[in-house]
């Protein structure tokens, strides 16, 4: 079974009004983000509006720009490290670009369970999390 290393994993995250994230060379692990409200995002260098529950999932040390659009940026992310290079690609999702979901709802729930599990200290949950990224 694959392990995953959870670097940071919020559901429902707020940020207000103008906020602007720009990471110009990523981050060194994947990061999962489900926006819950429109933003707009710049991916390849062109920016666009999304619509509710766009995603995205940046690979490693690829650039990462996104800001609130009409409002403040409801979204939920994970950013996690795997030891296998091709995990994204496995399950043949876009890597580094805008895709759509049905279910938000959904993510928004497993994207909790995997915020519950990574701080409760009480009880090991490493089975869970495993099986919720691979959910996602």
């Amino acid at each position: 079974m694959q392990r995953f290393n959870v670097l940071r994993v919020a559901h429902q995250r707020r940020n207000p009004q103008g906020f602007h994230m720009l990471r110009e060379k990523g981050q060194p692990a994947i990061n999962f983000i489900h926006f819950i409200l429109p933003v707009e995002v710049v991916a390849n260098g062109v920016s666009s509006v999304t619509n509710n529950n766009a995603c995205i999932i940046y690979t490693p040390g690829h650039r990462q720009e996104y800001k609130a659009y009409n409002g403040i940026l409801l979204n939920d992310f994970i950013t996690f490290e795997v030891d296998d290079p091709h995990f994204v690609k496995r399950y043949k999702l876009p890597e580094n670009e805008i895709f759509y979901i049905r279910n938000g709802d959904e993510v928004t729930r497993i994207l909790e369970f995997i915020s519950f599990a990574v701080a409760d200290k009480m009880e090991p949950h490493d089975d869970d999390i495993n099986t919720n990224v691979t959910m996602l």
